[in-house]
């Protein structure tokens, strides 16, 4: 709390007070300023509200309301590319089905650039779908969060899906690269966290859906999906 202008008079029109307040970490807390984000069981957020005292009799204080404003680390993460290359397939233990009995042959590979993503930078590589006895309805990447708080020694954890891109729609040609290219939203994002109180984590998710029958848009479509830890830095 600051005060910012004396006791006086606004005159008429637009009045502009210029101020400067420090933003320090709370010294009963971690000692650190997290960078801003918004999550689901998280919220990492900064603000700042302004009051107008006025007498009683002409109507009491003014309240603003709170102006968020976004925290960023000025330190930069230097890491080297970390390629990953993946491959879905009816046979790979790392696939995931809804009905996994009912999946034909099929094949689907790909890479991303790197692992280790600088926020401000899209997450980039390729696929391709080789052979597949099933038709596709489409392909997609899913950008999931995983959230952990520690309360007492106990952990509650929390997965949830923060964006997602197609990259394919509908029985796509087969051997042909497709473009992967996925912007990081930044409010939903915030460099990969691991405090002592809560733990901020993200993963992709490559989901595949086959079309059934004459209904290639059911939301009960066979699926498989290959999903891959990522880490988000400040690049």
């Amino acid at each position: 709390y600051c005060d910012i202008a004396p006791p006086g008079r606004l005159p008429e029109g637009r009045s502009e007070i210029p101020f400067s307040v420090p933003v320090a970490p709370n010294p009963d807390g971690p000692g650190v300023l997290y960078e801003t984000y918004h999550g689901v069981n998280i919220n990492v957020q900064y603000g700042v509200s302004g009051e107008v005292l006025r007498p009683a009799m002409r109507g009491g204080a003014l309240a603003t309301g709170l102006m968020e404003f976004v925290i960023e680390d000025a330190t930069t993460s230097r890491a080297d590319p970390k390629p990953y290359q993946f491959a879905l397939n009816r046979a790979s233990q790392n696939v995931i089905s809804n009905d996994k009995n009912r999946l034909a042959n099929f094949q689907v590979e790909g890479r991303v650039d790197t692992t280790i993503c600088p926020i401000t930078m899209p997450v980039t590589g390729v696929i391709q779908v080789l052979n597949s006895e099933h038709k596709i309805a489409s392909i997609d990447l899913q950008l999931v969060r995983k959230e952990e708080i520690t309360v007492g020694g106990k952990t509650a954890s929390d997965i949830s899906e923060v964006q997602s891109i197609q990259l394919a729609d509908g029985d796509i040609c087969h051997q042909m690269e497709i473009p992967v290219y996925m912007i990081l939203p930044r409010l939903y994002t915030c460099p990969s966290l691991n405090t002592p109180q809560f733990a901020i984590d993200f993963e992709m998710n490559l989901v595949v859906a086959f079309q059934q029958g004459h209904n290639p848009t059911d939301k009960n479509a066979l699926m498989a999906a290959y999903k891959f830890p990522v880490k988000i830095i400040r690049g």
